[in-house]
């Protein structure tokens, strides 16, 4: 699939408001040495390659839980990490596997929003970070986080997480609380197709409707002269995102040493069909 194919049928993803439960784009085929998907290279620019795609040893299933929370059925896909730059497409794949196997879909960002909007005691904490615009320190952070993953859907169901760790001191603190993920995934984008995903985003102020000015342009003149940009949207920003997580993402790919890497630069079906397998290959 080209690029542009490619980048409409994302730019039409983010926008639909329903996501398929079929999946029917196929798996990429795999390379001669019958392993899938060697990532492109680093965003560094050094010219190296990324680790090709490796599979993680399956872990063991808990044997229990709180009262009442009864141990996760064996084989069962469940507490994954998506890693990867802005753009990458990785609440688009937590939202499928959410929605495909159950699994509580936790974007970290939105789970500190929801503590201030709730005027929570930890949230009185974090509304200065996010006021100053400073991280939010870490010890909070991981408080919230393994909050969240101990309640009763977690525990029982199983959780995918993007967001967070975003450094390796995280990625540690994040071990320390008990709660390592069963597969981590590093979902590998250049810097120029994430602005191009990201940047031309726009909506309707009218009706709300989400558009692409390349990929989804309106039909209606008159709507695209209303469309308006979120101001997170805008180049300055998404550029300084992704040169901190490029910064950020070789002691990250170094820690997670038996982590899976994708192109995320190809049809979101088939990188999903992807975590699927290799998520699921080990365990049964």
């Amino acid at each position: 699939m080209d690029g542009d194919v490619t980048s409409r049928c994302w730019a039409t993803l983010e926008h639909n408001t329903c996501l398929r439960t079929s999946l029917s784009a196929p798996v990429a085929p795999a390379g001669r040495d019958g392993r899938h998907d060697q990532a492109p290279p680093s965003p560094s620019g050094d010219g190296r390659l990324r680790r090709e795609t490796q599979h993680l040893p399956a872990h063991a299933e808990p044997d229990g839980g709180p009262p009442g929370v009864s141990a996760r059925e064996p084989h069962r896909l469940h507490d994954l990490l998506l890693l990867g730059p802005p753009g990458c497409g990785k609440s688009l794949q937590a939202a499928l596997l959410a929605q495909k196997y159950g699994l509580v879909n936790i974007f970290f960002g939105d789970l500190l929003r929801e503590k201030v909007a709730a005027k929570t005691a930890v949230g009185e904490l974090i509304k200065p970070f996010f006021e100053s615009g400073y991280p939010v320190r870490d010890s909070i952070a991981l408080s919230v986080l393994k909050d969240r993953l101990s309640e009763r859907d977690c525990l029982t169901n199983g959780w995918v997480l993007h967001g967070f760790p975003r450094d390796v001191d995280q990625a540690d603190l994040f071990k320390h609380t008990g709660f390592e993920p069963n597969r981590v995934f590093f979902l590998n984008l250049p810097t120029e197709v994430a602005l191009q995903r990201i940047c031309q985003r726009a909506t309707d102020p009218v009706s709300g409707e989400r558009y692409h000015t390349i990929f989804k342009p309106p039909a209606d003149e008159d709507v695209h002269q209303r469309l308006r940009r979120n101001p997170r949207d805008a180049p300055s920003l998404v550029e300084k995102k992704a040169d901190i997580y490029n910064r950020q993402v070789t002691e990250l790919e170094d820690y997670y040493e038996e982590a899976i890497f994708l192109n995320a630069d190809q049809d979101p079906y088939t990188i999903f069909e992807h975590i699927e397998n290799m998520s699921c290959s080990d365990l049964l």
